[in-house]
């Protein structure tokens, strides 16, 4: 298993962490105040692609994109059997009109996400062409806290 630990990735202009690979474990990561790139108009927190990652205990905060640009707090793609845990994510601003997003769940099969605390995004949890199971997640400022994917209970919050 490959492992990215307390990094600190403060001012990027595009993507604050990005991992491609199996089975890798990320944690206790800060990325703060990414976005604001004229060449990308997306900007991501994190950025990770690749079946059985863990997402656990990470901080992504200040996602800004610009023009037509998407954000993403943190963008989970191809990534089959993953888990997305205990996260705070916040403050995912498209200025222009693009679409902000907590967490983007795309192409992957059976993705949790559970523990996860969202504020101020358009979206929350999105699953696209995606399975997986969301729980005991709160969202605060989210304008659609969850779409798609299956939720596990109500222990699902929204705080407007």
């Amino acid at each position: 298993m490959h492992a990215v630990k307390s990094v600190l990735a403060d001012q990027n202009t595009s993507i604050g962490i990005f991992v491609r690979g199996r089975g890798t474990e990320l944690r206790n990561n800060r990325v703060l105040d990414t976005g604001g790139s004229t060449v990308d108009l997306d900007s991501y927190g994190v950025f990770l692609a690749g079946p059985g990652n863990n997402v656990i205990d990470n901080q992504v905060s200040t996602i800004t994109a610009t023009n037509t640009g998407n954000a993403y707090g943190l963008y989970i793609g191809i990534a089959d059997s993953s888990i997305i845990s205990n996260n705070q994510l916040s403050e995912a601003v498209a200025t222009g009109s693009g679409i902000s997003y907590g967490v983007f769940i795309s192409s992957s099969n059976d993705v949790v996400a559970r523990h996860n605390l969202i504020t101020s995004a358009d979206n929350g949890i999105y699953y696209i062409s995606s399975t997986g199971l969301y729980g005991r997640n709160y969202t605060g400022n989210v304008t659609t806290p969850f779409t798609d994917g299956t939720a596990a209970g109500s222990t699902n919050h929204s705080i407007p």
